[in-house]
């Protein structure tokens, strides 16, 4: 088949396990069109989360080159939603956000853990992104926060840590931390908030 002359068997099964079973079929079909590259194709490490009672595990980091739009353009809506979640965890912080704006709208059951991930890293251009793409239903990431309290606990921790070291002369109140507004928003952030809330000028 085509997809598997392009990547190995292992790539596909790791990318397959970052989603549910269920869309399997999707995955194969977006990695079709995903170019191969002679590097690795996504790391080892993984976010290990829980998705509607299904154990999924979704690379930290992904290095494929993005697909050609034409390509893109074939693939169904189901199809192209999985391929943003996919670039959601690419290396490059523009590519990121870019397939952030594509999928974050979405209500699927399995999108959350890919925008929540992105709420505990570094780059907060990419939080305030996720405040922009917000979308109004949020059932779906109340269930996902209700099976991952540990996780998102991980994720409140790693906003704090970031604000402190790298945003808290710009941003002195923790309140204005873009991670942690659309953490309150999409109740990733049930914690207290902390103690000092303004960082030392």
């Amino acid at each position: 088949m085509l997809f598997s002359k392009r990547h190995s068997q292992q790539t596909i099964e790791r990318v397959e396990s970052a989603f549910p079973s269920s869309l399997s079929d999707d995955i194969r079909a977006v990695l079709e069109i995903v170019p191969k590259t002679e590097d690795p194709s996504t790391s080892h490490d993984t976010i290990d989360v829980t998705v509607q009672g299904e154990r999924v595990h979704i690379p930290y980091r992904v290095y494929f080159p993005e697909p050609a739009a034409e390509a893109v353009a074939e693939l169904t809506g189901q199809q192209r939603l999985v391929l943003a979640a996919i670039f959601t965890r690419h290396s490059d912080g523009f590519v990121r956000e870019r397939w952030l704006r594509a999928i974050g709208p979405s209500v699927q059951v399995w999108v959350p853990p890919f925008v929540v991930q992105l709420l505990g890293e570094y780059v907060s251009e990419i939080a305030s992104a996720v405040e922009d793409v917000i979308p109004f239903g949020l059932g779906s990431y109340h269930a996902f926060v209700n099976a991952n309290h540990d996780y998102c606990r991980v994720v409140s921790a790693r906003m704090i840590n970031y604000w402190a070291l790298y945003y808290r002369r710009q941003m002195p109140s923790f309140d204005d931390y873009p991670a942690y507004r659309a953490g309150r928003q999409l109740g990733v952030w049930r914690e207290r908030p902390p103690r000092n809330r303004r960082g030392r000028r």
